[in-house]
């Protein structure tokens, strides 16, 4: 028996992100159990309220994001306030709340297919594509000791070879984004999120993630200043988007 099998068999504990059941030595390069990798797969099939399109095939956008010149907005799942998809909400839980290499594999592994369908449809070369990402707040990276937005684009930049260059800051903020309606977030957003290293994004393609969109501010004012200072595209990824319910 290798070093490495004892370790998974005997020592390793790894949980199902879905579900939180310890998964078997077998399953642990895995993330999910049997049941929620049929969950997972499941929530990504359900379809947008407006395009109704499966959601990884969705490319619908924010209001706030569609003026800002994002190329498209590409995303594995929606989620909404109900948390009726329990699945989708523990990938959110996890990355969020947790400083998992594994999980920020999985997801990048999980966006890489729509990001090579948009570059191939771009018709790009590798030299001319970087990697970036919505910076997480100030207080919230403090607190849990991580950003799990630059963890997703290091592995995407692992798999893909494009350089991860961090381009935005976050400034400290008295408020929490999440406890901000539409307009305050996107005050919010222009107040804090600031890009620090504008020579490097002229006449890229820029790949942004966020790992979860809301009203699309983050998201919005990010874009917004790269293509002012001269990007040739920003390819929008995310883990999920906020959508209301079907009335």
């Amino acid at each position: 028996m290798k070093a490495k099998e004892f370790y998974q068999r005997f020592i390793a504990v790894h949980k199902c992100i879905g579900c939180g059941e310890i998964l078997p030595w077998q399953r642990s390069d895995q993330v999910f159990c049997e049941k929620c990798q049929q969950n997972w797969s499941a929530d990504t099939l359900r379809g947008c309220v407006d395009c109704f399109s499966p959601a990884r095939e969705c490319e619908c956008m924010p209001k706030s994001l569609k003026t800002t010149g994002a190329l498209t907005h590409r995303k594995l799942a929606f989620y909404s306030d109900s948390g009726d998809n329990s699945t989708t909400n523990g990938v959110i839980y996890w990355l969020k709340h947790v400083k998992s290499g594994r999980v920020a594999h999985f997801v990048a592994r999980e966006l890489l297919p729509a990001l090579n369908k948009e570059l191939e449809v771009l018709n790009v070369t590798d030299q001319n594509v970087i990697i970036t990402h919505v910076p997480r707040g100030k207080r919230a990276k403090i607190y849990h000791g991580f950003d799990q937005s630059e963890m997703v684009c290091k592995h995407l930049s692992r798999l893909t070879g494009f350089p991860h260059v961090f381009l935005f800051h976050s400034r400290i903020s008295r408020h929490q984004q999440k406890d901000l309606n539409s307009k305050e977030r996107m005050k919010h957003a222009n107040a804090t999120i600031l890009l620090r290293n504008k020579l490097s994004v002229k006449d890229k393609y820029v790949v942004l993630f966020d790992d979860i969109v809301t009203s699309g501010a983050s998201m919005s004012v990010c874009t917004r200043q790269l293509m002012k200072h001269g990007a040739r595209g920003v390819i929008c990824l995310s883990l999920a988007l906020r959508q209301k319910s079907r009335t």
